[in-house]
């Protein structure tokens, strides 16, 4: 059944209740929602905005409890401050306030964003020298540590496993080639 009517929704993560699918439309740059029974329309999340700032990458996740959403995004670079800054939201999907906003480490990759099983931390890629590896940070403010040790490749995507015991990761990484073309003339 067909719950979007977007020509570029991505990324859909469904409530635990099994009520709504949250998803990027990544035309208009916002998060939105559809009812999963297909008997409503799809509309934007409200108080998903964060003031000044943009989506950064399309990850989307929920609490264990589904109560939050969480996502990345990067401030506006300005002529002043050049760089963006990243930032984790924690949009409360049951008030009307705008995301409380955790400051995400500044080498996130976008491998992806998950909730720790308990629903107390976050965990996302950091990209040293070209290598991911996985950190969590808690979301009460302590800093965070990192969870995974590798020595190359990226982190493509990754997931918890129920019981929080077991992490899966998917890694991979990107070969490129130069090939050099010339034109020439046609031989008579």
């Amino acid at each position: 059944m067909k719950l979007t009517a977007g020509k570029n929704d991505r990324n859909p993560v469904c409530s635990p209740d099994e009520k709504w699918v949250y998803y990027w439309n990544l035309d208009q740059q916002q998060l939105w929602r559809a009812p999963l029974g297909g008997s409503g329309t799809a509309a934007i999340v409200p108080s998903s905005s964060v003031s000044r700032a943009l989506p950064a990458g399309s990850s989307l996740t929920l609490s264990p409890d589904g109560k939050t959403l969480a996502y990345v995004v990067s401030t506006i670079p300005t002529p002043e401050d050049p760089y963006p800054i990243y930032k984790i939201a924690l949009l409360d999907l049951s008030g009307t306030q705008p995301p409380r906003l955790l400051d995400a480490d500044e080498r996130i990759s976008s491998g992806g964003l998950s909730f720790s099983p308990d629903g107390k931390s976050m965990t996302y890629p950091i990209r040293e020298s070209g290598v991911d590896n996985l950190w969590i940070q808690p979301i009460d403010g302590i800093a965070g540590r990192q969870i995974t040790s590798f020595t190359s490749e990226q982190i493509l995507g990754f997931h918890w496993s129920p019981d929080g015991r077991s992490l899966g990761v998917l890694r991979g990484h990107v070969d490129a080639d130069v090939v050099l073309i010339r034109e020439s003339t046609p031989q008579t």
